[in-house]
This record gives C-alpha cells, sequence and structure tokens, in this order.
C-alpha cells in the first residue's frame, strides 16, 4: 500500500507540473502573438487597401463592358458618369432617348480609393442625366463616358482615367501609384493599364 501511494504521490505531481508548464507555455504563445500581431497589421492593411483598389478598378472596367453590350443590343447611346466630388460612378441611358432609364446603375467608392479625370468637354450638365435609382444627382462637374450603339466610344470621352488609394490624414499621395484606366488604341473598349504609358501621354 505504501509503494501504491508513493506511485500515485508522483504520478499526480507530475501531472500538477505538466499543467503548469501548460499554463506558462500558453501565456508565453500568447505574448508572441500579440507582438507578432502589432508587427503584421500595418501590412495587412496595406494588403486590404491595395485589394479594395483593384476590386474597384474591376468593378469599373466591368461596368464598361456591361454598358458597351447594352448600347448595341438596345441601340441607344449609354452614358457612363463618373463624378469624383461624389465619390460615384454610374450608368444610365442617355436622357435624349428616354425620360427614366429602368434600368440604372450607380457605384460609390470604397471609402480608401479616390478616382480622377483629366478635363472633358463632355459634361454631365449637357446630357441633361436625371436621379439615379438611388438618390445620388451627379453634380456638374461629372464627367461622362458615352457608349454609341455601333459599339465605339464617342469622342470627347475621357482618354484615361485614374484610381487611387485615398491618402491618410497627414500623408502625402504617393507618386506613379495606383491604376490607369485608359482607352484602347481603336477606341472601342477601356482596359487596365500594366504601365506607366498612359502617365507619359498626359
Amino acid at each position: 500500500m505504501i509503494i501504491s501511494f508513493h506511485h500515485h504521490y508522483h504520478r499526480n505531481k507530475r501531472r500538477l507540473s505538466t499543467r503548469g508548464f501548460t499554463l506558462v507555455e500558453l501565456i508565453l504563445v500568447m505574448v508572441l502573438m500579440v507582438v507578432v500581431a502589432s508587427l503584421v497589421a500595418p501590412s495587412m492593411s496595406s494588403f486590404f487597401r491595395g485589394r479594395s483598389l483593384d476590386s474597384e478598378a474591376r468593378r469599373f472596367i466591368s461596368l464598361t463592358r456591361f454598358a458597351q453590350n447594352r448600347a448595341v443590343s438596345e441601340g441607344v447611346p449609354m452614358v457612363l458618369w463618373v463624378d469624383a466630388e461624389q465619390r460615384a460612378y454610374g450608368l444610365i441611358q442617355e436622357a435624349t432617348y428616354a425620360e427614366v432609364d429602368a434600368k440604372p446603375i450607380t457605384y460609390e467608392l470604397a471609402e480608401d480609393v479616390e478616382i480622377q479625370t483629366g478635363f472633358i468637354p463632355v459634361v454631365v450638365r449637357q446630357l441633361s442625366i436625371p436621379k439615379t435609382y438611388n438618390g445620388i444627382q451627379p453634380s456638374v462637374e461629372a464627367v461622362a463616358i458615352r457608349f454609341l450603339p455601333d459599339g465605339f466610344i464617342a469622342e470627347g470621352s475621357p482618354q484615361d482615367l485614374w484610381m487611387n488609394e485615398k491618402p491618410r490624414q497627414g500623408a502625402a499621395p504617393v507618386k506613379n501609384s495606383g491604376i490607369w484606366i485608359t482607352q484602347t488604341r481603336g477606341g472601342g473598349m477601356y482596359e487596365i493599364q500594366t504601365n506607366n504609358i498612359a502617365t507619359v501621354r498626359r
């Protein structure tokens, strides 16, 4: 009985020691996780900001494709308006062909993305575009891309647009960054520019 008691005593003691060591180990792991998270957080933030910019640019390109297809299939000009001031863009049938478009589309830019366009002679005010379905009224400074029924982009539409991550408060804009969206040489569609040709052209 004494041997048995001695055996159980040492076994329980080892079990308590193991539990105590595991608790210490857990605390150390948690401390390491906090340290690693504090180091990785800035990089992860930049990663997700970049993903947001990429997604916004691809959504814009998808809308240009849809606008072109709709102009051809319905036989009426479609207007893709871009309003940097209100941080929004959308698609609507040209007002000269219909007072109300039953299928307007409006997108608001992601919070960390901004869009810019160059000097464009055709502005939304001249096209008399009405309010869109979600209540956003394009400002008079908004520019317009006109897609014609023949599948081409009308003259006066912007040659290129620029999307970039919105600078954080107090931070200066990063040069040669962002995404350029440019017209193809034939003027039939827009594409995401993979180099700085658009910058040189401007």
